[in-house]
């Protein structure tokens, strides 16, 4: 019934592929991430992310805390519940989907989007009664 996207240009851009109708939330970007230390030493990307996910984890981080996210995927929640008997499709980022479906599980929702979300697949959750 209804299509939300990220801002991120990202998402709009996959949404404009689709050739969709869409409304563009800033609710829905990925969760933001700094690098930790200032180091001319080269580490591996993994290492880098890694470490941004544990700050995160531990709300240690400047750019957006665990909480913050949280906050942001209950919100866009509450903002949705409103349709409450319609189908939304949300094009948005791995890890912040991630949270936004463990949020969605925590008020009744059913659905298994596995450990780690892919690009290109759709995930279904469903309202359990």
């Amino acid at each position: 019934d209804k299509v939300f996207v990220s801002s991120e240009n990202r998402a709009i851009k996959s949404a404009k592929y689709i050739g969709i109708d869409h409304e563009i939330s800033n609710l829905l970007v990925e969760v933001r991430v700094k690098s930790f230390i200032k180091t001319d030493i080269r580490l591996p990307k993994w290492f880098w992310l890694f470490m941004a996910r544990v700050l995160w984890f531990f709300n240690l981080t400047k750019v957006e805390t665990k909480s913050d996210t949280i906050k942001r995927a209950r919100k866009f929640i509450d903002f949705v519940m409103i349709e409450e008997n319609s189908s939304i499709v949300i094009i948005s980022h791995g890890f912040f989907l991630k949270v936004f479906a463990n949020e969605l599980k925590k008020i009744g929702f059913s659905g298994d989007v596995g450990l780690h979300i892919k690009n290109s697949i759709m995930y279904e959750m469903q309202k359990t009664s």
